[in-house]
């Protein structure tokens, strides 16, 4: 979330994570925190505390509201957590001063999972053997994805996926994120 302006913020408390500091400006300048409050708009903090951006792990976004309401709350980075097809989230992405989206486009779970029989998931996409879990993985990266998620269900993927699923994410350089709601499957992720 990049200003296009220089502002200073006077009267304000910093959090860093672990300390709150007496009051102070903060100027930014172009999307970047420096101390030169030359030419600068003057915003009275009101002795309010100033925090790092929030991260929201868990989002399905749908509209561009969406992304109005999280900044508004001060969720700077937002992972979507699932959105197909591809194209949904494109005119979403990279809009200066609103949330910042990533997504891992379609999940990765097999047929006769829970998630593939209670969400609209593409059937071409569904994982059925090791074997097709490669070609998941390179489906995704042509997509651009931003990392992969997997689902770790009972019934779902088996261990031996799974396990291709990741490595071959990792060969790509993507990371990945497992949804697992049950002991099993989290030992599994």
């Amino acid at each position: 979330m990049a200003a296009s302006k220089k502002i200073a913020i006077t009267n304000v408390r910093v959090f860093d994570g672990k300390t709150l500091s007496t009051p102070i400006t903060v100027v930014i300048d172009n999307g970047l925190i420096g101390d030169n409050q030359d030419g600068a708009e003057i915003i009275d903090g009101l002795n309010g505390v100033l925090i790092p951006g929030l991260i929201d792990c868990h989002v399905h976004m749908q509209t561009e509201q969406d992304l109005h309401q999280m900044a508004f709350w001060g969720v700077t980075s937002a992972l979507s957590m699932g959105d197909w097809p591809p194209e949904k989230l494109r005119p979403l992405r990279g809009r200066v001063g609103l949330t910042d989206i990533r997504s891992p486009g379609v999940p990765a779970t097999s047929p006769g999972s829970l998630h593939s029989q209670m969400l609209p998931l593409p059937q071409e996409d569904l994982v059925l053997s090791q074997e097709d879990a490669a070609s998941f993985i390179e489906k995704r990266i042509a997509e651009g994805v931003d990392y992969i998620k997997v689902i770790a269900d009972m019934p779902g993927p088996d261990q031996a996926t799974l396990n291709v699923l990741v490595a071959a994410a990792h060969k790509r350089g993507k990371k990945v994120i497992a949804h697992a709601a049950e002991f099993k499957p989290f030992a599994m992720a």
